[in-house]
């Protein structure tokens, strides 16, 4: 029973990791798209114009 509880842990660590993982993904790419159309933070203005 030990072996099982084992098992399940180490499933949901893997399983925990890698959606960390997509979400850090996911942060860095909607960072890169914010960037490269010229929005910040907190701004009320229009983006940049390309």
């Amino acid at each position: 029973m030990a072996l099982v509880h084992l098992l399940i842990g180490l499933l949901a660590d893997v399983v925990f990791e890698s959606a960390a993982a997509k979400n850090r993904t996911f942060q860095v790419e909607m960072s890169r798209y914010i960037a490269e159309r010229g929005f910040t933070p907190g701004s009320r203005t229009r983006p940049a114009a390309r």
